[in-house]
């Protein structure tokens, strides 16, 4: 037994972390079969026969209504809340309240594991969230474009102003969801610690200090401009790797239900290689939180960030191991592929004789029934 610790590093790098690859969840399933067993002269028969009342009984409530709640059919504990979403009334009565359509930006996601507290956005608060939201929302470029072109030869108006002056023109294919967006949140927002989010509980870092669980770790993939040297003058857009710790979750209200989750972080600083992230040789990530990028763009949005933890390396104590985590009650299906196209099969039409068709069997003999 003295040797099999040297065995042990090339079975982690190989296996990757043992919670994924150990025989725990066999032995709780054992021990549910084993719960089966009502007659001990027969485990096996109590064991198949429990193994096939619980299936059927699982088959039918996959057929119960909605208002009907079993263990098959509830919500996951980190599932997003069905009943979380934009409407156009707030009165749960009026026959009209249906989802409100809109730009995707508002469709709330997720689900709040506390109260919000509310609280009062400082200008450079609200400034930097806001432009934040403004900046990473496609469906308004092609505004944002014409405005930046007619502020460079004008020198006036911002983006609020140049969308009211449309609507006073008579442009009607303006979307409201866009004039909220011109108008800025309001300066009253909220504030939570805890929140479920893409199957995923996520804390702030607070939370997280003196408890032995990680909920606060989190990354991203967001696209940037690549250099490769400091005199290259042709960057290329690529998706980097960011990762970081979760410090603040505010929700902007941009008035009329329309709100907008936010995460703030602190990120790892990973423009430059091997100073705030690095890969080694067995192909492991490994991060330095001595090395942090500046505070002017911490916000991401909140059905974007993807849960992590940390491990510290114990050669270098600077350093720690990124584990990605995976959500709860998802499993990877891969990527389905379209099945190869074949010629499809030619019925043909044409007459059959019926003398040459045989329907009854003459390989084997008849039976006789009384």
């Amino acid at each position: 037994m003295e040797h099999l610790p040297i065995h042990l590093a090339d079975e982690a790098a190989i296996g990757g972390p043992v919670q994924y690859r150990w025989m725990y969840p066999i032995e709780r399933f054992l021990h549910t079969l084993k719960l089966y067993v009502r007659n001990k002269a027969q485990p096996e028969g109590c064991i198949a026969e429990g193994y096939i009342i619980d299936e059927c009984l699982s088959f039918c409530t996959m057929y119960l209504s909605g208002d009907t709640e079993s263990e098959r059919i509830r919500l996951s504990r980190n599932a997003d809340d069905p009943n979380n979403i934009v409407r156009l009334s707030r009165n749960a009565n009026d026959p009209n309240n249906i989802v409100r359509p809109g730009l995707p930006l508002f469709v709330t996601k997720g689900r709040a594991l506390e109260k919000g507290k509310k609280f009062m956005l400082t200008d450079e608060e609200k400034k930097r969230a806001h432009t934040h939201v403004l900046l990473n929302c496609p469906e308004i470029d092609s505004h944002l474009k014409e405005h930046v072109e007619i502020e460079k030869k004008e020198k006036r108006s911002t983006f609020c102003t140049r969308i009211r002056e449309k609507i006073n023109e008579g442009d009607v294919n303006i979307d409201p969801d866009i004039c909220a967006l011109a108008e800025g949140p309001n300066n009253e927002a909220k504030r939570y610690k805890r929140y479920a989010m893409n199957g995923c509980r996520f804390h702030v870092k607070s939370i997280d200090i003196g408890s032995t669980y990680q909920n606060s770790c989190i990354f991203v993939q967001a696209g940037s401009n690549c250099y490769a040297t400091a005199n290259d003058r042709q960057p290329r857009d690529d998706m980097l790797d960011y990762y970081g710790i979760l410090t603040d979750i505010i929700e902007l209200d941009y008035h009329n239900g329309r709100k907008v989750l936010l995460f703030e972080r602190n990120w790892i600083d990973s423009r430059t290689y091997t100073r705030g992230l690095k890969k080694d040789e067995f192909g492991f990530i490994l991060v330095n939180f001595n090395y942090l990028l500046p505070p002017s763009d911490t916000f991401i949005f909140a059905t974007q960030a993807q849960q992590v933890f940390y491990v510290k390396d114990p050669i270098e104590p600077d350093w720690e191991v990124v584990v990605k985590a995976k959500p709860r009650d998802f499993f990877d299906m891969g990527i389905d592929f379209d099945p190869a196209p074949y010629a499809p099969q030619q019925l043909g039409h044409e007459a059959v004789n019926e003398e040459e068709v045989t329907i009854p069997r003459t390989d084997i003999s008849g039976v006789n029934l009384d």
